[in-house]
């Protein structure tokens, strides 16, 4: 798809899946490092695994983030000056659980700091999933329910949907592809009825002009003037994502550093 074609179905419908942003002969080395890194984190019995910050340990995915084929749609929307904020690596085993239908923040209505509802049709923040393997309906590819972006609220406001909902589809596709969607649109994790894992990265991106105070780690300069400001816990807040080492941040390459500059600590 061009730009124009990728924005306009986020426009339109909410989400898209962009294929080959990490090539196929590339994906393999990527899934394998992805695999390595979530070894500390596996907990016996639990069918997944979740790699927290994950860019923090495992930059092997660092070069496709700034991709042109995501990058470039999301310049049409907000300039050039896009920001970048690492969430989490994930490996989902087989029998893994279906997850509930929602949006992700800021528009999650019960965070203390949100952006409240009903609020304006305006593209604020896309989150990616990355598919280190193929993500298909067996394995529990993620669900999202198209059009749901234009809703003034979601479930976490208190708007009652069903689940399974009528309208949600599986976002699909081969190994190295990635979803996209405006992070108003509802969606969840499938359960994983397959015998393989599904594994896959969970990135945001935004323009520079939205506040990242709330996500600062504890502890922080940003969290303790966000706490003085609100007068809410570190417990209300939430943990929060680690800043990213200076270290890893000089070890990118060039095109990729100004996504995350922001973000960067000694």
């Amino acid at each position: 798809m061009t730009a124009e074609e990728t924005l306009g179905q986020l426009q339109l419908h909410g989400w898209c899946v962009v294929e080959n942003v990490i090539p196929a002969v590339e994906v393999e080395a990527v899934r394998a490092s992805v695999e390595r890194s979530a070894a500390p984190y596996a907990i016996n019995g639990k069918r997944s695994i979740d790699i927290p910050d994950v860019l923090n340990v495992d930059q092997s995915f660092a070069p496709y983030l700034a991709n042109e084929a995501i990058l470039a749609p999301l310049r049409l929307l907000w300039g050039s000056h896009i920001r970048l904020r690492t969430a989490k690596g994930f490996i989902c085993k087989p029998g893994f659980e279906r997850g509930g239908l929602h949006a992700d923040g800021p528009y999650i209505q019960s965070a203390p700091l949100k952006m409240d509802a009903p609020y304006q049709d305006f593209i604020a923040k896309i989150t990616a999933v990355w598919m280190l393997t193929a993500f298909t309906p067996e394995n529990g590819a993620t669900l999202v329910v198209p059009g749901s972006h234009r809703a003034p609220n979601n479930r976490t406001g208190g708007l009652e949907q069903p689940v399974p909902h009528p309208s949600e589809v599986w976002a699909t596709g081969r190994a190295g592809s990635v979803v996209l969607f405006d992070s108003r649109t509802w969606h969840g994790s499938g359960a994983n009825e397959s015998k393989q894992n599904r594994i896959g990265l969970v990135m945001t991106y935004f323009p520079w002009w939205l506040g990242q105070d709330p996500a600062a780690p504890t502890g922080s300069s940003e969290r303790e003037r966000l706490k003085k400001e609100t007068r809410l816990s570190d417990e209300e807040l939430g943990a929060g994502t680690a800043f990213f080492p200076a270290a890893a941040y000089a070890a990118l390459n060039e095109n990729v550093k100004p996504l995350l500059r922001h973000w960067v600590r000694p």
